[in-house]
């Protein structure tokens, strides 16, 4: 902080601006001018403002460097050549037909320009123009100095016109003369110029009349080096330019992703976001009504009622993009760092009396001394840069209303913004993907430089993006040392007296009480911090401090151990190793479209020479199917060898599984039992896809279509009446296949089933095929039907094959 305010005197060329005139002077030498011009200005209302000439002074610093710079201004050049000046717009506030309500972010009247005069610090006139067509309505036909122009004017006879400027007495000669036109006008223009360089500056003045010899405009055009000093396109302007639409794009990117995961606290970015839209609105309510505007509200109460939806629309886009800034970063703060946002997140809660807090704002404070030095060293020992103020205008004091509104709101944007988007985003998001710290640095350093550089200017030169590296840096050090709050502070703190450095440098500056009242601000937040980290209350952990989708996140791993758990037992009560009996091949497999599924089968053996088989689908999905599917595999192995008999068996499972399930609840069950003395098989279904039974001798598919009831509907003897028993013969190389509707009703892209249909031709082509080639043919088959369509039941096949 010494350091800044030590050597930005020495350094800053409007230092040197001694002999600065008041508004009143300045005033008082444009309306001198005007009457000399045989101009009426009684209905018009003068607007001051001082401000910087940018495309001038960015080839005075690249050419000159500003140390020498600061020797012209020393020595009076500005009288000359106004690379600072003030300017007098003389406004029509009477006539308001075709003048738009603008929102100019300083303030001025209301109405259209008609002229204006630029002047030397001093208040000396330098330029003169006239910018309406309705000028002429201001002119006094009888009372101008140069009627009697000749057709080539000489340096003698221009003189009236020029009186009261500063080229009156100065020995110029006539270059050239040429005819223009503007508002209709025929216009003859004579370039004057003078006999040697104003201090190493060629300059050519053109003064302008139009036929009756009044005065239109006097102009001037600078020449440095042998070019004219027009604006000219930066070259770090283009590298800016990419920076910001990657980073927005990457911002955006990341915002949606983390969407879509769940993993934004939108609560809290809501309130950050409601607040930036507020502020937002209440600024631009008070830059409107700054403006002499609302006088005439009886007149354009529609255009401002347009204006002002306008710009609660432009408020609520704000709100959005802050919004998705803060959610963002703090999504990718918690990740990496959550410590870094716990002092904000207290803030936002009202937790004022925290010591937390008071050292986050001191250490910010502290840190702001830190990045304001550096950067007055770095401008120090950089001659070939300068300090331009925002919006061309060196005074806020004559410029807005609000002056300390106008700073501290500029100052907490970029404050916001640069803490927001760099550090909790973009630096995060680093910082996750590559854990090295030398990296976080340089890229840390690099993003800064690239959003910061907008207030100092090295002309023709990237070397603006060198001179804030080294700052840009020390941020980043110190955000990885301490936190977000920490940084919002240093960073507002470091722009508040950064813009405002003009008004401590300038002798005699409207903008003093206003530099050093921010300069009091950061003593009292420096003060303010220490006394609430000695005395505040240190609060331990706080529930609240954790954003809901935390806990959302915790219960949905809860439920996925659940899920895996619950899915674990699933696989754990189908049978691992099927049984094997002589002369019989048994394939099986099942495949759950969600992580817990319903579908049960079974192949138990009976005794020697009997085998029970089982296919069960119940109803509905996940965790309830599998709970269900559970209890029918426990009444089934507990009754199939005491009671192997389908009908009977099914009877006795039906009112067990009725009695202890929930009403609505079902399960079709598809059951065989198979006997290898004399290959005789037993089958009866209840409410289930019919079995397919392949005849190799006679090569032929049959669906075996007993009757039977789903179990769970009923209990009465409604559902054994239901039943009906099929018996038929296995001969060598018949195959036998119970399978689920999952199989059938597995969907393709266009949304059509598999079908039995198809089913069936898939087993018929591969009955030569053993019982497992079979089951995975017909398996690989359904696959490729659904192609990439997740599957919308479970899929279970039994295939069993006589040898």
């Amino acid at each position: 902080m010494l350091l800044f305010l030590l050597l930005m005197p020495w350094s800053h060329p409007p230092a040197d601006l001694t002999g600065l005139a008041d508004t009143e002077e300045v005033i008082r030498e444009s309306r001198r001018f005007l009457e000399k011009s045989g101009i009426t200005h009684g209905e018009l209302q003068p607007f001051v403002v001082f401000r910087t000439n940018d495309e001038l002074l960015d080839r005075q610093v690249a050419y000159f460097g500003k140390r020498k710079l600061s020797g012209f201004i020393r020595n009076g050049f500005l009288r000359f050549i106004p690379s600072y000046y003030w300017q007098v717009s003389w406004i029509d506030t009477v006539d308001h037909e075709d003048v738009a309500i603008t929102m100019e972010s300083y303030l001025q009247p209301f109405g259209a320009t008609i002229f204006r005069t630029v002047h030397a610090p001093d208040a000396a006139l330098i330029r003169f123009h006239t910018e309406n067509r309705s000028a002429a309505d201001f002119r006094l036909p009888d009372r101008h100095p140069s009627a009697s122009l000749p057709e080539n004017p000489e340096y003698q006879d221009l003189k009236p016109v020029l009186r009261g400027s500063v080229w009156d007495n100065y020995l110029m000669s006539v270059d050239s003369t040429y005819y223009s036109e503007q508002y209709d006008e025929r216009l003859v223009n004579a370039v004057l110029v003078p006999p040697a360089a104003i201090f190493e500056h060629a300059t050519r003045v053109t003064v302008t009349l139009n036929a009756d010899g009044q005065l239109h405009q006097i102009s001037q055009q600078v020449i440095i080096g042998g070019q004219p000093a027009t604006e000219a396109g930066a070259p770090g302007e283009f590298i800016r330019a990419i920076f910001f639409i990657l980073a927005v794009l990457l911002l955006i990117t990341l915002f949606l992703r983390r969407i879509f995961h769940r993993l934004v606290d939108v609560h809290s970015a809501a309130i950050y976001g409601t607040i930036a839209a507020i502020l937002f609105l209440l600024h631009i309510l008070l830059i409107l009504f700054q403006s002499s505007a609302f006088s005439f509200i009886d007149q354009q109460l529609l255009q401002i009622l347009a204006m002002m939806l306008i710009m609660v629309i432009v408020s609520v886009f704000f709100g959005i993009f802050v919004l998705m800034l803060t959610g963002l970063g703090e999504s990718l703060s918690r990740e990496i760092w959550p410590e870094k946002i716990t002092s904000i997140s207290l803030l936002r809660m009202g937790y004022l009396d925290s010591s937390s807090l008071g050292n986050s704002t001191a250490a910010g404070v502290l840190g702001s001394f830190i990045y304001l030095g550096l950067a007055a060293l770095i401008y120090t020992l950089s001659d070939h840069s300068y300090l331009n103020p925002l919006d061309g205008q060196l005074f806020y004091a004559d410029s807005y209303l609000f002056p300390a509104w106008q700073i501290m709101i500029q100052s907490l944007f970029w404050a916001t913004l640069i803490t927001i988007a760099v550090y909790a985003c973009l630096v995060s998001w680093i910082g996750i993907n590559w854990k090295n710290s030398v990296l976080l640095l340089i890229s840390g350093g690099i993003i800064f430089t690239l959003l910061s550089s907008h207030h100092v200017s090295t002309p023709d030169s990237p070397l603006i993006f060198a001179f804030w590296l080294v700052p840009g840096i020390a941020a980043t050090w110190f955000f990885l040392r301490q936190d977000l709050l920490a940084q919002l502070v240093a960073i507002f703190v470091f722009v508040s007296l950064w813009t405002t450095v003009d008004g401590r440098v300038i002798p005699g500056s409207p903008d003093a009480w206003l530099a050093w009242s921010f300069v009091g601000l950061a003593g009292l937040l420096l003060a303010g911090g220490i006394v609430l980290a000695e005395y505040g209350k240190r609060h331990g952990h706080l529930p609240e401090l954790t954003p809901g989708y935390i806990f959302e996140i915790a219960r949905e791993q809860r439920v996925e151990r659940e899920l895996e758990i619950a899915r674990q037992v699933h696989q754990s009560f189908l049978p691992v190793d099927l049984p094997k009996l002589e002369g019989m091949e048994v394939a099986a497999s099942c495949h759950a479209a969600f992580d817990v599924g319903g579908d049960y089968y079974d192949v138990i053996p009976i005794d020697d020479h009997r085998m029970a088989f089982v296919v069960g689908d119940v109803s509905g999905k996940g965790i309830q199917a599998a709970f269900f599917m559970t209890m029918v595999k426990g009444i089934f192995q507990s009754l199939v060898k005491e009671i192997p008999e389908p009908v009977p068996l099914l009877t006795r499972m039906n009112r067990l599984f009725y009695d202890n399930a929930r009403r609505g609840s079902f399960i079709s069950i598809c059951y065989g039992l198979l006997d290898v003395r004399d290959n005789t098989l037993r089958y009866a279904r209840a409410g289930h896809n019919p079995a397919i039974y392949l005849h190799r001798q006679e090569q032929k598919a049959e669906l075996l279509r007993s009757g039977g009831l789903a179990l769970g509907l009923t209990r009465n003897d409604d559902f054994e009446q239901s039943l009906s028993e099929v018996t038929t013969k296995m001969a060598p190389e018949d195959t036998l296949i119970f399978y689920t509707d999952g199989v059938t009703e597995a969907l393709n892209p266009s949304g059509e089933m598999y079908g039995e249909e198809r089913l069936i031709s898939e087993a018929s082509k591969h009955h030569k095929l053993s019982a497992q080639q079979m089951l995975d043919q017909i398996t690989a088959s359904v696959t490729r039907y659904a192609a990439n369509v997740p599957l919308n039941d479970d899929m279970t096949m039994v295939v069993v094959r006589k040898v």
